[in-house]
């Protein structure tokens, strides 16, 4: 399913898919030559390795790998590599290349079937035999420009702006129509919200602007948010181990090395939640946090903790473990006393998808076995994890990040490290959060969710589609509105 925070000087977390694909591209690290084009023998050695992904067979995976990546590269890896391998073959099966491109100094493959899309990343070295020296991998198939946008005059007021996004966004047809709600605010204030599509196909039901959205890894922005307060307080420390914080965690050996800063900032070595037993078990059976342990607590870290980055679903699940622990109760109530009820956000809270619950939207994927529409109540857990899927409005997600960029939430510095991970001792954090460009999104099945930040501008759109509907629509949005400005109605 793909979160998290970025800005332009720094990337905070890729948009991964936090749902059946998993990501590894952090561990998988890219390192291309400057070359201006990929010679034949690159391709051929990446479509090689692609087809062997596709196999499902770890063993003929490895082979391919071994036969066409760098033997430093994959000595410096060793054992961590073989188990990402292991994982890719798991998820990626039936994913065959369909697209090779050249993505600036890198090679790109695409590869779509067996339910899934993914866009592998190589680099290679500069002089023959041209063997291959990284590996990134992300869900889905490489985020399109999104096509031309509305055309907006320099200055124009509320009312006319209103008039020109709801007429393109209406226009918009085949893979471009959305399905969701948007919010565009200048300054902070709202200057536009649309809705479009249906929140249930099934009965006919329009998306309002009221409509609640499962928001995808956006989740998680709010669970390192109560995380900072508990910080900042002194009832938590970054440095914590989790053997202190949660004496009670199943792999005592696991839980002596990883620190809940390393939790928060996808440096633990924890895997994956979405495995093959998640795939195969009822959805709900995952309710609260340590109903996801069993899944990844007596695993192999993928790397030590602190010497590597590989963006986790696990960690979160074990940090919202913490904090419920930390503050009483259960997550759910630390996250709804700590985050939504402070910002205001009324219409946010957790809602399981197997009980009747007003205004929830109703998400539909394609990444089905063959490409028809279903919907996704078999793809998630049955009701969000502090790793994802709360369900949010436009509006109580401009109310989030206004309540947190203004300090009703934590302190300038602690809000800094939630948004762009600048270390809150940093004098410069300030300074990042003031002038923070960038975005956070989160995706799965039938999700799509972003919020982004440009100069005077916030763009939020939310949908019931698979992934890149939302993040697309932003763009195109964003960059019609460079260089606009409102002015007072006439």
């Amino acid at each position: 399913m793909q979160s998290p925070m970025k800005s332009p000087a720094q990337t905070i977390d890729s948009r991964p898919g936090f749902g059946p694909l998993v990501l590894v591209a952090t561990l998988l690290t890219l390192a291309a030559p400057l070359l201006g084009q990929a010679p034949p023998a690159v391709e051929e050695r990446a479509v090689a390795f692609v087809r062997s992904v596709a196999t499902g067979d770890t063993d003929v995976a490895w082979a391919a790998l071994e036969a066409n990546f760098d033997p430093a590269f994959v000595a410096e890896r060793g054992p961590d590599l073989r188990r990402s391998l292991g994982i890719l073959t798991s998820d990626l099966k039936g994913a065959q290349p369909v697209d090779v491109l050249l993505d600036g100094e890198r090679l790109t493959v695409v590869a779509r079937g067996g339910g899934h899309a993914a866009t592998f990343r190589f680099g290679w070295t500069p002089s023959p035999p041209f063997l291959l020296t990284g590996l990134e991998v992300r869900p889905g198939e490489p985020e399109p420009a999104g096509g031309p946008g509305p055309s907006l005059p320099p200055t124009l007021s509320a009312t006319e702006l209103t008039h020109e996004l709801g007429s393109f966004l209406e226009g918009l047809e085949g893979d471009r129509a959305l399905s969701g709600t948007v919010l565009v605010a200048h300054q902070g204030e709202p200057v536009y919200r649309g809705a479009f599509g249906l929140a249930d196909r099934g009965w006919g039901v329009p998306n309002r602007i009221e409509t609640r959205f499962d928001v995808g890894s956006i989740q998680k922005l709010f669970t390192k948010t109560a995380l900072a307060m508990l910080v900042a307080e002194g009832r938590l420390s970054l440095n914590d181990t989790l053997a202190e914080r949660l004496p009670g965690y199943p792999n005592r050996e696991v839980a002596e090395k990883i620190t809940l800063r390393q939790l928060a900032e996808h440096s633990s070595g924890l895997g994956e939640i979405f495995t093959d037993e998640f795939r195969a078990a009822a959805k709900t059976r995952f309710r609260e946090p340590a109903d996801f342990f069993p899944l990844f607590a007596d695993e192999p870290l993928l790397f030590e903790p602190g010497t590597s980055r590989s963006y986790s679903n696990a960690g979160y699940q074990v940090l919202g473990a913490v904090l419920a622990a930390a503050d009483g109760g259960s997550f759910r109530t630390t996250l709804a006393r700590r985050v939504f009820e402070p910002a205001e956000m009324t219409a946010t809270g957790f809602f399981a998808r197997d009980e009747p619950t007003p205004d929830l939207a109703v998400g539909y994927t394609r990444q089905t076995e063959d490409g028809s529409l279903r919907n996704n109540l078999y793809r998630l857990p049955v009701i969000g994890s502090p790793a994802g899927s709360s369900f949010s409005t436009v509006d109580d997600l401009l109310r989030f990040e206004r309540a947190l960029r203004t300090g009703r939430l934590l302190p300038a510095p602690w809000a800094a490290w939630v948004l762009t991970g600048a270390d809150p001792a940093d004098p410069e954090a300030e300074v990042a959060l003031a002038s923070f460009a960038g975005g956070v999104a989160g995706g799965a099945p039938g999700v799509s969710a972003v919020l982004e930040i440009s100069g005077p501008w916030t763009v939020i759109v939310v949908a019931n589609q698979d992934p890149p509907t939302a993040p697309r629509t932003a763009t195109v949005l964003l960059r019609s509105l460079e260089g606009t400005r409102i002015v007072p109605s006439s």
